[in-house]
């Protein structure tokens, strides 16, 4: 797999082996950024469950101002520093300065030290979607309420759509009209939901089987 465009484009970025990564494809991502058009530029990143940071590296090459990388498999963020790495050095990028990489699990990721988001990227492992699916609604409505402005780029399952109270609101797909088979991959891009973010005052601290965030660290000032 390699970097679509920007003045990186053409690098190869190494896929690590044995370790259940499944990154977007050139194609997708090509039409992802094709949609983005020159919303990347000097934009704020986030790559949440970033595996080999194709999403994240592509922002870089294509002139975004910075990317937050979250990775929590210690191994495959070695392989996203070495892709970032080779990235930065294509690009005449200072790699220190416009990238954090954290090994972190992003269900505990303390979201309120990444300012000014305003593209989101989420590919989280399909099999999450069934065993943790609690988790990741209320993550998606952290994002929400922290970001209010961000675009959010969600690769789902093809059967997975979103409930209501996430706070997150289709804008476009790029699901294969082709194909309706039950586990296809879709990508969709979602905009805030204002209208239903105003009437909601509840507190959406993460607080799940695996992502706890105690109610006194919560992001969203819930409780002032």
């Amino acid at each position: 797999m390699r970097i679509t465009g920007g003045k990186a484009c053409g690098i190869q970025l190494d896929v690590p082996q044995g370790k259940g990564v499944r990154p977007a494809t050139d194609f997708t991502r090509e039409q992802v950024f094709n949609r983005l058009g020159n919303m990347v530029w000097e934009a704020c990143v986030l790559d949440c469950f970033a595996g080999t940071g194709a999403y994240g590296l592509e922002c870089l090459s294509r002139g975004c101002k910075s990317v937050h990388f979250l990775e929590k498999d210690v191994g495959v963020a070695k392989t996203l520093r070495k892709n970032c790495a080779r990235v930065c050095k294509s690009a005449c990028i200072d790699y220190n300065t416009v990238t954090t990489i954290s090994a972190i699990d992003v269900f505990r990721a303390p979201l309120k030290q990444f300012a000014d988001v305003q593209i989101i990227f989420l590919d989280p492992p399909y099999g999450y979607w069934q065993q943790y699916v609690d988790a990741l609604n209320d993550l998606l409505r952290s994002l929400a309420q922290r970001f209010r402005l961000a675009v959010l780029i969600l690769e789902t399952p093809s059967e997975i759509t979103l409930p209501q109270d996430t706070l997150w609101t289709p804008v476009t797909s790029l699901r294969s009209t082709s194909s309706k088979k039950k586990g296809t991959p879709s990508v969709n891009f979602y905009k805030v939901n204002t209208a239903l973010q105003h009437t909601s005052n509840d507190c959406h601290c993460v607080d799940t089987k695996i992502g706890q965030r105690p109610n006194d660290d919560c992001d969203l000032n819930c409780h002032q």
